[in-house]
């Protein structure tokens, strides 16, 4: 590499870094550094040999930090320029602290970018340069080893990010993006990355395999002093808004946050479960279609959201540690919204021997109110850990619908359906658990007990009015119905385990769990013309107990490297449903549940885990209800109290390497689940294309799926790559006129991204999609299909100068046509300009465009059941916003810039 020349202006280095012994060192975080601001300009951890490369340099001078633990750090004054010798040779690192073999300098001030401190990767924020209104989300895709998908999924050393700290502390639950999407990227002083054991783990010294890959957010001295936040607003066309308030409190014992947003521009709330929160329907078989899948939503699927909302939120989250033995919690999350949706319905449905079309549109209009708090402590003795967490829920949601489906086979008309109805209700919900942990001396070193509750109210009062029409041969019915219901559902359990230990990191842990759970609807239904007289067939009162007794025997090892766990688990349920408080089928079934667990730890950063586990899933009251559903009478529902509980078997297969010395991670999971007795549909057809579905135990259903996924920083095409591929495959079985339908569906998946490494100006990503569906029905092979979906993003950002910042950002979309009727390409194009103001750069004027070509759609398209069906609904468009935003106690331009002296 000596002379080594990238392009005009740029080099790469080399050197070696070796103890006062002369033996390598692997593993020291060597780092070229603005000494202007501490900023990193180049990267780099010695490999086993200690040697370290710095690539694509550009001309200029440098401090050269050199860092390891055990270690004095070393800095090295360094001008980089055509006639130095590229090759720097050897370095010393000494534990007496004595310097190098190039010129050394007194430091102060000192910050290393990086350092792997035991299993902890840390970063220095400092040393990164981001925009003044950053948040800690942008700060991360500035980190090597960080990779942060533009959905704001994060990964770090080869593994899912799960939990994000704030000073060691949670922030508002378990939801990663509230705090990366949230806090500014000005208050973080460094950014840990590590596996987290378990509490109980933690608490009691013996491994329960239990892990999450967590982000610790340690913030600057200077923010634990005073309030900071950000506060913004505004306005655009066509009238469209947006405000947003957000203020933060850290001190050592207590913690305070809170944030509101309002908006007409589709954004929610501030997690992911924001947006289940504001979706109802008011059936879940409303307008001839079946919707099945929660994962459906898009929210964290980067595609558009459906409809358009007026929505508002408001969360806090307190925390305050009065002692080092106790913590108290309290979280609140509000969220509000006005919603208008239209859409436009297509499928396919296929039936032995042919196939039909349905056709349905649709028009929404809803506004719905949640509000959610939790308290919790958390208190931590010598000898005992306790844990109690109180949890509430109340909702009230509206909605009026309208709506028109037709079924079509050969392209002529059968029937259709003009549906409008109205619905209101409200939920209440109140649970707690409580959890005692104990440590001794003995055979017996670990006792534990857990408690949980829960009570549920759910209340509604529907209306609708249909006028179906068949048209061979003619016949018109109308029906216009009410609908008042109530639902009380509760559970409670109890949890009691032990812990022996037989040596040599042998532990026995037998365990005992009582659990009960009730569930009941009390249903009036009739005619509007006649409120008072209720159709007592339609009005059932039906509840159903299911009680369990679970007694489980686990044998474990664990070693420094090595950890496994065998369990031997029987489990007894009673099933007992009532109708009118006569009893249906009172049932007893006992199963047998065993589950495995090996891990091993190969190598710093690289680990095999093996599982086996198995559940069973008993039926809900809905799925139990044997009263025929008549609200759409092209889709009769009727439930089945002779269902048996769902008996899963899952294995899970897990590789996962990160190499701290050139930041690259590979990662390759292998899951397959097969379930016996799956409770799924039974679909009758008749010959008028009404349909008839009806619970039932299909013989079983088989998944797996592969994940593999590579990322890495390439240094000397200064780009970060990222590659993810996913396999897929399902096969089900859902009855169609009494024949059984097997239904395989594969899906390939491959996801590649780039972003520049170096992006302190320029910050490019850039990326793509490829995703290929293939769906085969066993009733009628004709109507196999294929589907794929292709996808591509451009993301730019530009700097030129310290009070001005510019983005683009472009997406394109496109779905063949194959078993659709025409392909569709929706491109999508975005633009901001941001100008900072106000001393310290506190303030930004913003103007943004979004969707300048108009062409912004909301397109799902899917294959289920014996169906392929594609959705389009409406969706915000383009506008045109103009917004000031206001930041407090900002720090200075260049905070923790390092001082030389010769």
């Amino acid at each position: 590499m000596s002379k080594s020349i990238v392009s005009a202006g740029q080099y790469n280095l080399k050197g070696r870094v070796t103890d006062s012994l002369q033996v390598a060192l692997p593993g020291v975080s060597v780092a070229l550094l603005d000494p202007r601001d501490s900023t990193l300009v180049g990267f780099s951890i010695t490999n086993e040999q200690g040697i370290y490369t710095l690539t694509a340099i550009r001309e200029g001078s440098y401090l050269m930090q050199m860092a390891l633990m055990g270690y004095y750090t070393n800095y090295t004054a360094l001008a980089v320029n055509e006639t130095m010798e590229k090759d720097l040779g050897v370095q010393v690192l000494s534990l007496n602290g004595r310097g190098t073999e190039l010129d050394a300098v007194i430091v102060s001030g000192e910050k290393i970018p990086i350092r792997l401190k035991g299993d902890t990767l840390e970063y220095n924020a400092g040393s990164f340069k981001v925009k003044p209104d950053a948040v800690v989300e942008d700060l991360l895709k500035k980190m090597p080893g960080m990779q942060v998908d533009k959905n704001g999924n994060i990964q770090s050393m080869g593994k899912t990010v799960t939990k994000v700290l704030v000073d060691g502390k949670e922030f508002f639950g378990d939801d990663p993006k509230v705090a990366t999407r949230n806090l500014p990227a000005d208050a973080v002083d460094k950014i840990q990355s590590f596996e987290k054991k378990s509490d109980a783990s933690l608490f009691s010294g013996i491994d329960d395999g239990a892990r999450e890959q967590t982000l610790n957010v340690v913030l600057k001295d200077g923010k634990k002093t005073g309030y900071f936040g950000e506060a913004k607003a505004g306005g655009g066309i066509p009238g469209k808004y947006e405000g947003l308030l957000k203020a933060f409190k850290f001190r050592q014992k207590s913690q305070l946050a809170t944030m509101g947003m309002f908006n007409n521009i589709n954004k929610f709330g501030f997690s992911f479960e924001d947006y289940f929160n504001f979706n109802g329907g008011l059936s879940a078989l409303a307008g001839g279609e079946i919707r099945l899948d929660s994962d459906e939503m898009p929210v964290d699927l980067g595609q558009p959201v459906p409809g358009e909302v007026h929505s508002g939120a408001l969360t806090l989250n307190y925390m305050l540690e009065p002692d080092k033995r106790n913590r108290f919690t309290i979280n609140y999350m509000g969220n509000g919204m006005d919603k208008f949706l239209d859409q436009r319905t297509n499928s396919k449905n296929f039936i032995p021997g042919g196939s039909f079309e349905t056709g349905q549109q649709e028009q929404n209009k809803s506004n719905n109110l949640v509000n959610r708090a939790s308290v919790k402590w958390r208190r931590q003795a010598d000898a005992t850990f306790m844990t109690a967490n109180v949890y509430g829920l109340l909702k009230n949601n509206k909605e009026n619908s309208q709506s028109l489906a037709q079924n079509y086979r050969s392209n002529m008309p059968e029937n259709y359906l003009d549906n409008s109805g109205h619905l209101s209700g409200n939920k209440t919900e109140l649970a707690g658990d409580f959890s005692w942990m104990k440590k001794q001396q003995g055979k017996w070193p670990v006792l534990k007990a857990v408690l949980h509750g829960r009570y549920k109210y759910l209340n509604g009062a529907e209306q609708w009015r249909n006028r179906t029409v068949f048209d061979n041969p003619f016949a018109e019915m109308n029906d216009a119905q009410y609908r008042n219901e109530q639902g009380h559902n509760s559970d409670a359990s109890a949890h009691l385990s032990a812990v022996r230990t037989l040596g040599k990191g042998y532990f026995l842990e037998p365990s005992l769990k009582a659990a009960v759970a009730t569930e009941s609807i009390n249903r009036k239904q009739g005619q509007l013309e006649m409120p008072q007289i209720i159709t007592d067939s339609l009005s059932p009162s039906f509840a159903q107990e299911v009680m369990s007794l679970s007694t489980e025997l686990a044998i474990k090892r664990i070693q420094k490297k090595q950890r496994w766990e065998l369990t031997l688990k029987r489990s007894d349920v009673w099933l007992s449903p009532t109708m009118k408080e006569q009893t249906l089928n009172n049932r007893h079934y006992a199963y047998f549940l065993p589950a495995a667990f090996w891990e091993r730890d190969f190598k710093a950063g690289t680990r095999v885990r093996l599982s086996y586990n198995t559940k069973i899933t008993t039926p809900n009251t809905t799925q139990l209800l044997p009263v025929t559903d008549y609200r759409n009478p092209l889709m009769l529902t009727r439930g089945n109290p002779n269902l048996v509980p769902e008996y899963n078997h899952t294995a899970n297969a897990l590789y996962t390497s990160f190499d701290q010395f050139n930041m690259a991670t590979f990662a390759a999971s292998l899951r397959g689940s097969y379930t016996k007795d799956n409770i799924g549909y039974s679909r009758s057809i008749t010959a008028d294309l009404a349909q008839q579905l009806e619970f039932v135990n299909t013989p079983y259903e088989w998944s797996g799926q592969l994940d593999l996924s590579y990322s890495r920083p390439v240094k000397r095409i200064g780009l970060n790559i990222d590659v993810r591929i996913n396999e897929r495959w399902t096969q089900s079985i859902h009855p169609v006129n009494q024949v059984n339908n097997r239904n395989n569906t594969l899906s390939h998946t491959l996801d590649l991204s780039f972003s520049k490494i170096k992006s302190d100006v320029l910050d490019l990503r850039w990326g793509g999609v490829l995703n290929f569906s293939d769906s085969r029905y066993s009733i009628n092979k004709e109507m196999n299909n294929q589907y794929n979906n292709y996808s591509g993003f451009v993301q730019l950002g530009y700097r030129p100068h310290v009070n001005w910042n510019m983005s683009v950002s472009g997406d394109i979309t496109h779905y063949t046509a194959r078993s659709f009727d025409q392909s569709l390409t929706i491109p999508l194009l975005h633009a901001e300009l941001s100008r900072y103001i106000f001393a310290n750069q506190r303030g930004a004027i913003s103007l943004k465009a979004f969707d300048l070509l108009d062409k912004n759609k909301a397109i799902q398209r899917s294959s289920q059941l014996n169906y392929l069906m594609e959705r389009s609904s409406n969706t915000i468009g383009r506008y045109v916003m103009l917004s000031l935003s206001y930041r407090l106690n900002k720090a200075g331009n260049t905070p923790g810039s390092i001082k030389l002296q010769r």
